[in-house]
């Protein structure tokens, strides 16, 4: 597989040398040297268009030296025209505008300042630049300034700015439009992602946005999640030195440190790169909950010519704490609060050790005006060292709660490839914009020395003991494997899609997959050998239809069929399981209004997902899982993102869904509610950027609510949460203090049975002291 996989790699770079072309590209900015996105930028007479990214950059590749006439405009502005001479090289023109008129005269570009929360494009979602506005999905994407006013850190903490996305355990499981969607569903750059696993939530300081896919996004991506994706985007280097540094304190214990390096490496400024560092300690409000972690990502691109680039991203993250809590017990007859929300079960000997790598290598390049190819290679390692305790039922005679205790040493290895092409062509005046391609990936994860679970000592709710319990010599009594082996899973797809354009109103996109995925398990338990398999194949089609009355509107409509392997198949849990597979139908408006300062979105969707799981009823520690018949999810999302003024930006959501079986084998069941997700839920978050003698002070704040729901049984009740910003920035030195949950509010965010639950945490405070050069 390997040499296959190098000669690919030789014949593709090979190809590049045959392509003798120049390029354009550059950046717009403001008279605030803040970067302007959407803006038009094109070869007048050729097929050679873009627009800026979020960034303000564009980039014109593959054209033939000559001389042409580039064109800038902008929504309900007048074209302008200038002459310009390409040669077998890159001409970079970057551009700096006035309000009025332009720095450089010969060209006026108009665009609008401050759209810090307003993203219109995006560059995974159809792997390829693609404006939002002409995409038939409901797509989210939460842009570097919003994480930076929330002081986020983690990805839980992006999932509040959100609609229909709920967090709903401290396992790196969130529900999206009312199903569960774990880490094996959040990318990276667009690819899969195989070093998260079951630890807290992963820590992004390496991300520059996070966009949500929601729905079933097989087609492009593989077998993955019903209800939505998670696609994290690295920063990337710039060719400009640049660097920043952060420093925050905070409660429980919290101290974090992160910065950034960028610059290029070279006079010719093709080679560039970016270290990005991130290290944290404490931070949990669980009782004597220790963490200590580093995140260190070095990225490196190359410009090997003006149609080709290589890029090198590597996450090193080193991660040792306290095992995550399996949330809280519940007390007697739905009694969530009854204990502290820093209480905890687990032992003194509780730990969970991570060290991970991955790494991402691309390599795009233009073969000329109409074709460019796309490579991506990616490999993980992940080492894990878990000792954990879980909690069982309730006494109320002796006040205590039974444990269990469990241990692994786990090694994750897996890789994958992705590699396709984008093809413009044109049928009469309909046109198109074809993307043909195959990925592969294979992963495994081994115990060596198996899991083992103990019924450990039980714990007093009033006078908890947390001594170390010795399990030397000692029989498992639950569970006994002396040797685990999940893999190698191995998963493959080709997939082809067609973005068309019949004309300015008109648009569709058509795409079909065909996916095809195999998992092979072993176990030794108590001296006897088990071999388990499961394999599964799907066509996945997918098909939308745009029409935009207006270029700023946009009405659509899309089907799309999901399918994914149940990523629960061990013994333990129950396995192995039949895969999942969905059918949505979904509808929505999008529109860019105010000079495109506001961006409001409306979606309707209906799916219907067979073979999903739940908790067995008849399990009381939540580790079994069995399959229910039809599960159908309706609901609506409501988004308005961007800017009220030039100093008010804002975030608002809202999200309505019912979730219910629909088919069942088992009586009563059919019409009964589904997962923990809540019907209502409404997010707003909004700053204030101050003027005049307070220039440079920010003020923000953050409002979230969502109604109750029942849970197998369990209530959990609704809440509502108040968060608040204050900042101020004064040239290169900016403090900035946030609060969190400000009154204190007792929630729950999920749970798994009815045995226990997830809380929401507390009130707390972050000072940053944040340092830019």
């Amino acid at each position: 597989m390997r040499k296959k996989l190098l000669l690919v790699i030789i014949l593709f770079t090979a190809a590049f040398s045959f392509a003798q072309t120049g390029g354009i590209s550059g950046q717009i900015v403001d008279e605030a040297s803040q970067p302007l996105e959407g803006v038009t930028v094109f070869l007048q007479g050729t097929v050679h268009k873009t627009i800026t990214s979020a960034d303000g950059y564009y980039s014109l590749s593959a054209i033939p030296a000559g001389s042409y006439t580039i064109a800038v405009s902008f929504t309900g502005k007048e074209v302008v025209k200038q002459n310009i001479a390409v040669e077998q090289k890159n001409l970079v023109l970057s551009l700096q505008l006035n309000r009025s008129q332009n720095i450089l005269s010969e060209v006026v570009v108009t665009g609008i300042k401050n759209r810090r929360y307003t993203l219109l494009t995006s560059d995974f979602a159809l792997r390829s630049n693609a404006n939002l506005r002409d995409v038939p999905q409901a797509i989210q994407v939460i842009p570097r300034q919003v994480l930076a006013d929330q002081n986020v850190y983690r990805l839980s903490d992006v999932f509040k700015n959100v609609a229909g996305v709920t967090e709903q355990s401290d396992f790196n499981y969130v529900n999206m439009r009312g199903f569960l969607t774990s880490s094996a569903n959040f990318m990276i750059n667009g690819q899969r992602s195989s070093y998260f696993g079951l630890a807290s939530s992963p820590q992004i300081p390496y991300a520059e946005k996070v966009e949500v896919l929601k729905g079933p996004s097989s087609v492009l991506f593989g077998n993955g999640a019903i209800g939505g994706t998670i696609n994290i985007i690295t920063k990337k280097p710039k060719k400009d030195f640049a660097t920043s540094a952060n420093i925050t304190a905070g409660s429980f214990g919290l101290l974090r440190v992160q910065a950034d390096v960028t610059g290029s490496l070279n006079k010719s400024k093709t080679l560039s790169a970016l270290l990005n560092v991130g290290a944290e300690t404490g931070g949990s409000f669980y009782k004597d909950f220790k963490n200590r972690s580093i995140t260190i990502t070095p990225v490196v691109s190359w410009n090997i010519s003006p149609n080709t680039e290589l890029t090198s991203t590597t996450i090193i993250q080193s991660q040792n704490q306290t095992s995550p809590s399996s949330g809280l017990p519940v007390i007697g007859a739905n009694a969530l609060f009854a204990v502290p929300v820093s209480f905890r079960y687990a032992g003194n000997d509780s730990k969970f050790n991570a060290h991970s790598i991955q790494e991402q290598l691309s390599l795009t390049h233009d073969f000329n005006d109409k074709l460019s190819g796309n490579i991506w290679l990616s490999i993980a390692d992940r080492k894990t060292d878990a000792g954990f305790y879980q909690p069982g039922g309730y006494s109320p005679r002796t006040d205590s709660i039974t444990r269990m205790k469990a241990f692994y040493e786990g090694n994750l290895k897996g890789y994958g490839i992705n590699a396709f092409v984008n093809y413009k062509a044109n049928t009469g005046k309909v046109t198109h914009l074809i993307t043909a391609g195959f990925d592969y990936n294979n992963a495994g994860e081994y115990y060596p020395k198996g899991e083992k679970y103990w019924y450990a000592p039980v714990i007093d709710i009033n006078h908890p003991d947390y001594a170390v319990f010795n399990t030397a010599g000692i029989t498992p009594d639950y569970y006994d494997a002396d040797n685990e082996k999940y893999g190698p899973t191995r998963s493959a797809g080709v997939y082809l899609q067609d973005q068309v354009s019949f004309s300015e109103k008109w648009k569709a996109l058509l795409a079909i997959r065909y996916d095809d995925y195999l998992n092979r398990s072993y176990f030794l338990i108590s001296g006897s050998e088990y071999f388990d398999s499961s394999k599964a194949h799907a066509f996945v089609p997918k098909i939308g239809l745009v029409y935009q009355p207006l270029q700023s509107v946009s009405v659509y409509g899309s089907y799309a069929e999901g399918f994914q392997p149940q990523y629960s198949n061990s013994r333990a849990s129950g396995g192995p399981f039949p895969p999942l597979k969905a059918r949505q139908v979904e509808a929505g408006f999008k529109a860019e209004i105010f000079q495109k300062r506001l961006v409001p979105t409306l979606t309707w969707y209906l799916i219907k997902e067979i073979n999903v799981l739940k908790p067995d009823p008849s399990d009381a520690t939540g580790v079994r899982q069995v399959t229910t018949g039809e599960v159908t999810s309706r609901g609506i999302e409501i988004t308005l993102t961007g800017n009220l003024t030039k100093q008010w930006n804002m975030l608002a959501n809202y999200a309505h869904n019912k979730i219910f079986i629909s088919k069942s084998t088992v009586a009563g069941e059919k019409g009964t509610g589904f997962g923990d997700t809540p019907s209502d839920a409404f997010s707003l978050w909004t700053t204030y950027q101050l003027n005049g003698k307070l220039k440079g002070l920010k003020a923000g704040a953050g409002y979230r609510q969502a109604t109750k729901r029942s849970v197998y049984g369990l209530e959990l009740p609704g809440y509502s949460v108040w968060d608040a910003l204050l900042s101020y920035q004064y040239n290169k030195i900016g403090l900035a203090v946030n609060a969190f949950n400000l009154a204190n509010k007792r929630y729950a965010i999920g749970s798994f049975g009815s045995s226990y639950y997830f809380p929401g945490a507390p009130g707390s405070m972050q000072v940053s002291i944040n340092y830019n050069w």
